[in-house]
């Protein structure tokens, strides 16, 4: 193993990353498209940000077979590939917040690529808000040769109820990232501060067949309603599941305070992306009450210590294994 990095790594056969005209292909061969992604503008101070609108680190080790040790990335790259080596009989995964599935993707092209057991059954649940992310959730399933049928892939949001609620798919402020919007939130509300709009623009042709909101408190954004899940029904035919990531801007303690039981009874590690210092010490809490081993806690917006050296996390992440599973 390349000094310094996590021995995980050299249980996977690797290949350098690699970028072609219409996508990047990583280190364990899945690809995404280039389309999938935006850079973000640089800082007031000029400053680019290492990483693209949807998280993914923009560099590479200086072993470009390797992610690069100073990101979030690398920390959830390990609880995933530690959660397919640790996998019994099949691999299960889920992604809340999944975007264009890049976790799952991430996942299936690993679980192919294990030294000891490669290809052992796997099966993923992905769950996603906006319209054209799940689009290419679906079309990134299909380009990395993962069975859309065999799997669970789920247009919505996951809450505490099953009540709908209401997504952003456009902010005028976010310059350079309109419309891709990560790090929308999804809201719960009863709907009186949102009012129907229709739209006579080219967000028609992306989202032909849902209903467009505006509201005052929230100047230049536009909403669609879109239903939502709860955790316990999500995994309701799942008798185990090895990972759970979620990235969920700002529901994850709705979600893990309505869902601890279930999570306790049957996922062995779960991934999260926090926003929030209450968030974080509230969900730590959750966890450390229900008996759970924490793996990482690096709160969001700051720079940590960590044991690959000093880094910025813009989300926090905190990482959790269920003792049942030991």
């Amino acid at each position: 193993m390349a000094q310094g990095h996590h021995e995980i790594f050299d249980r996977f056969a690797r290949t350098a990353q690699q970028s072609h005209a219409d996508c990047v292909e990583n280190f364990v061969g899945a690809k995404t498209r280039h389309e999938y992604e935006a850079e973000l503008p640089p800082t007031s101070a000029g400053q680019k940000m290492p990483f693209s609108v949807s998280g993914r680190s923009l560099t590479t080790d200086e072993d470009p077979s390797l992610p690069e040790r100073l990101s979030e990335d690398y920390f959830e790259w390990i609880d995933m590939l530690e959660a397919i080596d640790q996998a019994k009989g099949q691999f299960v995964m889920v992604e809340l917040g999944a975007g264009y599935g890049r976790w799952l993707v991430n996942a299936a092209a690993a679980v192919r690529r294990h030294k000891v057991r490669p290809n052992i059954p796997a099966r993923f649940i992905g769950v996603e808000a906006s319209p054209l992310r799940f689009r290419w959730l679906v079309q990134n399933f299909k380009d990395n040769q993962i069975d859309v049928a065999t799997n669970r892939l789920v247009w919505g949001a996951v809450s505490d109820d099953e009540e709908p609620g209401f997504f952003p798919i456009y902010h005028a402020h976010w310059i350079g990232n309109q419309g891709h919007t990560y790090g929308a939130p999804f809201e719960k509300s009863d709907g009186s501060r949102f009012q129907r709009v229709d739209l006579k623009t080219d967000l028609n042709k992306l989202y032909p067949d849902v209903e467009y909101y505006v509201c005052n408190a929230a100047p230049g954004q536009l909403f669609i309603k879109v239903p939502s899940f709860s955790l316990a029904r999500l995994i309701a035919v799942c008798p185990r599941v090895d990972l759970i990531d979620m990235d969920v801007q700002g529901a994850e303690l709705a979600i893990v305070r309505s869902g601890m039981a279930e999570l306790s009874r049957k996922v062995k590690r779960v991934h999260i992306a926090t926003h929030g210092e209450d968030i974080e010490r509230e969900i730590a809490q959750t966890f450390a009450a229900s008996g759970w081993q924490n793996v990482w806690c690096m709160p969001y917006n700051r720079v940590h210590a960590t044991i690959y050296g000093e880094m910025y996390f813009c989300d926090g992440i905190q990482g959790w294994k269920n003792p049942a599973f030991s």
